[in-house]
C-alpha cells in the first residue's frame, strides 16, 4: 500500500518556463502513445470516455492519491484550485487521478469531488504499472507528462502551487488546430496608438518581416514591438507558434464578424428571474450589448435562462455574448434553443452542445456560431457555467448573410521605459541597485502602513499584501493575462479625449484592480 508523502520530502526541481518549442504541437500526440500508458478507457464524473478524449492537451498531470490519506484530502482541495485556474486562463492542462483507495465506494466518494480524470477503479493492473513506472513510494504525489507522454517531471505536487506554475502552461489557443493554414497573402488591421493601418503579410515570410511592416506603419522598433490578438484574448502573441498557424487562429477568431447583429430591444427581451426582480432594461436585468452593467438572475434560479424575441421568424446564425461591463463576473459556458413562434416548444441548437463563452473581463463581444443556421423568432440563451459568482450576460443575436469577415486585427505596444516588465525574461534576482531601491521601498510602505488607522491596516493586509502590486512575478503573470484588444476596443470607443496612451492606462489600472487580483489575492 502507498504511504503518505512525508513532509520532509525534498521539493520538485523547478520547471522551466516556456520557450520555443519547449511544449509539443497539439498534432503531435500520438493516440497510441497515451492510450499504451493509460489504456484505452478513462472516466470522466460518472460516465466512461476514451484516452483520446486528451488529443492535443499540452501538459497532463498523474495525481496519486487516497481517501484514507490526510495530506491527499487536505492537498486535493487546493490543487482543484490550480486546476480551475488554469481552465479559467484557457491552459491546456489536465489531470488524471490514480487511485490509492481499498474499495470501489470509497473511490467514487473521493473521484465526486474532482472535477478531471481517473484511471478505472477496476483495472488495478494499469494503476499498479504507473506507479512501478514512476516510482511512487508516497501519497499525494503528482508527475507532469507532456501531451505525447513525455516525462517533464515526476515530483510535481509542490511545483503546482507555486505563483508562476500557471505561466509555465501552454495555452489551448496556441497549440488547438485551427484547420488549414493560409497560403496566400492575408489582409491585417495593425492598432497602434489609437491609429489604425492595414497591411498584407505573407504567411510563408514569418514573424521578422511581419515586425518590418509593422515597423514601416507605427515606427514602433522592432524590438520594442509588443503584439496582441490573432485570435488570442488574453496576453501577447506566441512567436513560437509559427505565423500560417497564427494567421489561421486570428482568421478563425473573426469568423461570423460580418454578420448582422439583431439588436433585439429591451423590450423584445426576458428571462427566468432576474437578480431583485428588475423588469427588462432595468438594474440587473440590462442584457444588452451596449448595457452597462448585464442579466443576472437569482442565484435560487438553477435552470436559469435569458431570452430574446426577433419579432418574425428568422434565419439564425448564432449569438453573441458580452460580459459584465463592471465587474469580473461571466459565463463561461451556455447552451442555446429556439423556437419558431411566442409560444412554442424549444428545441436544442447542434444536440443541446455546451458552447465555450467568456474568459476574462473585459472581453470584446464573442460571436458564437452554430453548425448551421435554424429558423427562429424566439433565441434561448441558457448559462450552464460561470466566472465570478454571478451568470452575468450581455447578448444578442447573430442573423445570417452573406456579408464578408472583418480582417483579424493586431494591436502593437512599445516599451513605455526602461523598466517594462515585458522585459522579465528569467527568475534572477535584481541587481544590488535593485535590491537597495527595492528594500527602502518597503521600509517607506511598512511605516506608511503602521500610522494607518487599525481598520485600514485590515484592509490592506500587511506589509505582505501591498508587497504583491510591487512583485515582477505577479506583473509577468498579469502580462500574461491583460486583454489587451479588448482594453484597446474600450479606449476608442471611448473616444479618448486625454489622449490615447492616459486612457489606455486607465484601463489597464481598472482591470487590474477589478479583475487580476481577484485570484491573486
Amino acid at each position: 500500500a502507498l504511504s503518505p508523502a512525508r513532509s520532509s520530502d525534498p521539493p520538485p526541481w523547478p520547471l522551466s518556463p516556456r520557450v520555443s518549442g519547449s511544449w509539443p504541437a497539439a498534432r503531435e500526440s500520438p493516440r497510441r502513445a497515451m492510450d499504451g500508458l493509460l489504456g484505452p478507457k478513462l472516466l470522466y464524473g460518472k460516465e466512461e470516455v476514451p484516452t483520446l478524449s486528451l488529443a492535443g492537451v499540452g501538459v497532463v498531470g498523474l495525481y496519486f492519491s487516497a481517501h484514507w490519506c490526510p495530506p491527499c484530502k487536505a492537498y486535493t482541495p487546493q490543487l482543484r484550485k490550480v486546476y480551475e485556474r488554469a481552465k479559467a486562463k484557457g491552459k491546456s492542462f489536465e489531470i488524471i487521478f490514480v487511485s490509492g483507495d481499498r474499495d470501489d465506494d470509497s473511490f467514487r466518494t473521493y473521484f465526486g469531488t474532482m472535477p478531471w480524470y481517473a484511471i478505472p477503479f477496476a483495472d488495478e493492473v494499469r494503476k499498479k504499472v504507473l506507479k512501478d513506472t514512476f516510482h511512487i513510494t508516497g501519497i499525494p504525489s503528482l508527475v507532469l507528462l507532456s501531451g505525447t507522454g513525455n516525462l517533464l517531471d515526476k515530483s510535481a505536487r509542490a511545483k503546482v502551487m507555486t505563483p508562476s506554475f500557471l505561466s509555465t502552461l501552454p495555452r489551448i489557443v496556441d497549440l488547438k488546430d485551427w484547420g488549414p493554414v493560409p497560403s496566400e497573402p492575408v489582409s491585417l488591421v495593425v492598432r497602434h496608438n489609437g491609429q489604425e493601418h492595414e497591411i498584407e503579410c505573407e504567411p510563408d515570410e514569418g514573424w521578422e518581416l511581419l515586425r518590418m511592416q509593422i515597423f514601416s506603419v507605427t515606427e514602433v522598433p522592432e524590438e520594442q514591438q509588443r503584439l496582441f490578438g490573432l485570435g488570442v484574448v488574453c496576453g501577447p502573441v506566441d512567436e513560437s507558434v509559427p505565423l500560417p498557424k497564427a494567421l489561421a487562429a486570428g482568421l478563425a477568431a473573426q469568423r461570423g464578424s460580418g454578420l448582422r447583429i439583431a439588436d433585439v430591444p429591451d423590450s423584445r427581451r426576458s428571462a427566468s428571474s432576474s437578480f431583485k426582480d428588475e423588469a427588462s432594461g432595468a438594474g440587473h436585468h440590462r442584457g444588452r450589448l451596449d448595457s452597462e452593467q448585464a442579466w443576472v438572475p437569482k442565484a435560487e434560479d438553477k435552470a436559469a435562462w435569458y431570452q430574446l424575441d426577433l419579432g418574425a421568424v428568422s434565419e439564425v446564425a448564432g449569438v453573441v455574448v458580452a460580459p459584465r461591463a463592471d465587474a469580473g463576473q461571466f459565463v463561461t459556458k451556455l447552451r442555446v434553443s429556439f423556437a419558431e413562434a411566442e409560444g412554442g416548444s424549444f428545441a436544442p441548437v447542434d444536440g443541446a452542445r455546451e458552447f465555450e463563452a467568456c474568459v476574462t473581463m473585459p472581453q470584446q463581444p464573442l460571436r458564437i456560431l452554430f453548425a448551421s443556421a435554424v429558423r427562429a423568432r424566439m433565441v434561448r440563451i441558457e448559462p450552464t457555467a460561470c466566472h465570478g459568482g454571478h451568470r452575468a450576460l450581455r447578448a444578442d443575436v447573430l442573423l445570417a448573410g452573406a456579408e464578408a469577415d472583418v480582417p483579424p486585427e493586431i494591436v502593437v505596444l512599445g516599451n513605455a521605459s526602461k523598466e517594462d516588465p515585458f522585459e522579465v525574461r528569467s527568475a534572477a534576482g535584481p541587481d544590488p541597485s535593485t535590491r537597495m531601491m527595492e528594500e527602502q521601498h518597503l521600509a517607506m510602505l511598512q511605516a506608511k502602513l503602521s500610522n494607518l488607522p487599525p481598520r485600514l491596516q485590515h484592509e490592506v493586509r500587511g506589509l505582505e499584501g501591498a508587497k504583491k502590486y510591487e512583485d515582477r512575478g505577479l506583473q509577468r503573470q498579469a502580462l500574461d493575462d491583460i486583454p489587451v484588444c479588448a482594453l484597446d476596443r474600450l479606449v476608442r470607443e471611448g473616444g479618448a479625449s486625454e489622449g490615447y496612451d492616459v486612457a489606455f492606462m486607465r484601463k489597464v489600472l481598472l482591470w487590474y484592480k477589478k479583475f487580476f487580483f481577484q485570484w491573486t489575492n
